[in-house]
């Protein structure tokens, strides 16, 4: 499937980031959390207890997390899935500690800019 994912929550249009998103969309495999659901038309579907994404996120080699919390209605229950994983959670909030992730401490929008 997709080596590389960006998953987007609502901390993204908290950070005023919509546009971003939609450029980065051409780039780059992007999915939602229930809270990022409605930010994007190019996402290929959302994550958590009913998302329509799982599958893309369990396949994944790589995910980035931005605007999210991570909590563990979004990561699934089975966090033993995560250790292969490289996983990043870009937020001005360190991360929850579910799993383990390195924090890149920035503000959605402007990480979303230098991606693009």
């Amino acid at each position: 499937m997709y080596k590389c994912l960006i998953v987007i929550g609502r901390g993204v249009r908290l950070a005023g980031a919509e546009w971003e998103i939609i450029a980065l969309s051409f780039f780059y495999p992007v999915i939602t959390t229930i809270l990022g659901k409605d930010l994007t038309e190019f996402s290929l579907g959302t994550i958590g207890i009913r998302g329509t994404a799982n599958h893309l996120l369990d396949k994944a080699k790589e995910v980035y997390f931005v605007g999210c919390s991570m909590p563990i209605a979004q990561l699934g229950y089975n966090l033993k899935k995560w250790k292969n994983k490289k996983v990043y959670s870009v937020n001005i909030e360190p991360p929850n500690g579910l799993i383990e992730c390195e924090w890149i401490n920035k503000d959605a929008k402007v990480w979303l800019q230098e991606q693009i």
